[in-house]
């Protein structure tokens, strides 16, 4: 699908250290313009949305740009794309990074509610 292709064009991008190209794909596929139209989306493409989301957190960390990492974690958020366990680890990656422990508690946090402190990636 266009979104399948548009995952994994993003995760090149990232992975290739060009930001802005994964960020014009991403804003093209992924940033729907209301609550309303991420409400009415499949389970599936909310799962290509958190793929997506998070190839451009791991892109930013991989520039060592992990304030523009947290940034993007935030508007996911906002966006309402439910994080997963690699979105998590990512952006405790930055906290370390950044020495941004009062971000770090949060995310620790939402990782003790949503019962993933067990999970590999996040230990």
């Amino acid at each position: 699908s266009n979104s399948s292709v548009g995952c994994s064009l993003i995760d090149m991008y990232s992975k290739c250290g060009m930001i802005d190209e994964a960020e014009k794909i991403h804003s093209r596929l992924f940033l729907p313009g209301t609550m309303e139209d991420i409400e009415k989306m499949n389970s599936k493409r909310l799962q290509e949305m958190c793929v997506s989301w998070n190839s451009m957190i791991s892109g930013y960390v991989t520039k060592e740009q992990s304030e523009d990492a947290q940034m993007v974690f935030t508007q996911m958020i906002e966006m309402g794309v439910t994080p997963d366990k690699f979105t998590y680890a990512t952006v405790l990656d930055t906290c370390a990074n950044l020495a941004s422990a009062g971000l770090g508690k949060q995310i620790h946090a939402q990782v003790i509610k949503k019962k993933m402190q067990a999970d590999v990636y996040i230990c």
